[in-house]
């Protein structure tokens, strides 16, 4: 379903700004992969909220746990000291990764791994959590 969303905003976007020749073809540098990317990023956040839910089993706190690491704890990252925040942001999903992950055009950002590379930072960390989940799911609710 979120391929079919993100190739229908997509097009109505293309739609949505054909007057202002601001076109960017799927065959663009970057631009299938962008719309791609962004499909799996909503997948891979569903998975990692459906982790976290299994981990707190409770809706109020599994929200704020998800929003707390998607939202939140990227910009905490930006007030550390040059140095740490230039070590961590790559590893933090959010923040600068989503913006690396789905821009279409400009080169890879310093510091940062590629588009595909921080969504495979951001896919472990749901794999971790949906096992931790399903260990937890299983001891607790067996």
């Amino acid at each position: 379903m979120s391929f079919t969303t993100s190739f229908g905003t997509y097009f109505l976007g293309r739609v949505l700004l054909a007057s202002t020749h601001a076109a960017a073809p799927l065959s663009q540098q970057g631009v299938l992969r962008s719309v791609v990317v962004t499909a799996l990023y909503v997948e891979v956040c569903g998975l990692f909220a459906v982790g976290i839910g299994a981990l707190v089993r409770n809706a109020a706190g599994a929200l704020t746990l998800a929003y707390g690491v998607l939202a939140l704890l990227p910009e905490l990252i930006k007030a550390l000291p040059d140095s740490l925040h230039n070590a961590l942001m790559r590893w933090v999903p959010g923040g600068d990764a989503l913006s690396v992950m789905t821009a279409a055009l400009g080169g890879r950002r310093p510091l940062m791994f590629s588009a595909w590379g921080e969504l495979a930072v951001f896919a472990g960390y749901a794999v971790i959590v949906l096992v931790a989940g399903a260990v937890v799911f299983s001891r607790r609710d067996a």
